[in-house]
């Protein structure tokens, strides 16, 4: 009985151990707004069930971000400052995260550095005119 227990416990850790990494939208965490003519965005993806190594997570969010730029060339012409960044789900960063604001004991997204893997960011040059934009990336430094 032992022996069929312990062959249990293996398979059971051995499929929870392959599944594939995959990038998620994190909706409940989108910023779209369009206030005094100046329009911005904040997009989060979450990479669930992560690599342990940095350099895979990294190619996995530039992969990512390229499939989505190549697919929505639009985005320069629609906001004045555009911002996706990419987290890898943890304990502390699970894939339903909200920030929370309250108290003392505020939560933010912001705050979870360790889980950050790579963002990208396109402002005007100027925020007062829709003029030059640069695309910026953060992130993309191998640890």
């Amino acid at each position: 009985m032992k022996v069929w227990y312990f062959l249990f416990l293996i398979l059971i850790s051995w499929s929870c151990s392959n599944k594939e990494p995959e990038v998620v939208f994190a909706k409940q965490l989108l910023i779209d707004s369009d206030a005094s003519n100046f329009r911005d965005r904040y997009e989060v993806y979450i990479i669930v069930n992560p690599p342990f190594s940095k350099k895979k997570l990294l190619e996995i969010a530039k992969a990512h971000n390229a499939s989505l730029q190549t697919r929505n060339d639009s985005i320069a012409g629609k906001y004045d400052y555009f911002l996706r960044r990419y987290y890898k789900e943890s304990r502390q960063t699970p894939v339903d995260f909200v920030d929370d604001e309250g108290g003392f004991d505020s939560d933010r997204l912001d705050d979870h550095t360790s889980d950050f893997v790579f963002a990208v960011e396109l402002r005007s040059e100027n925020p007062m005119y829709s003029g030059t934009k640069a695309w910026y990336t953060y992130g993309d430094k191998n640890k």
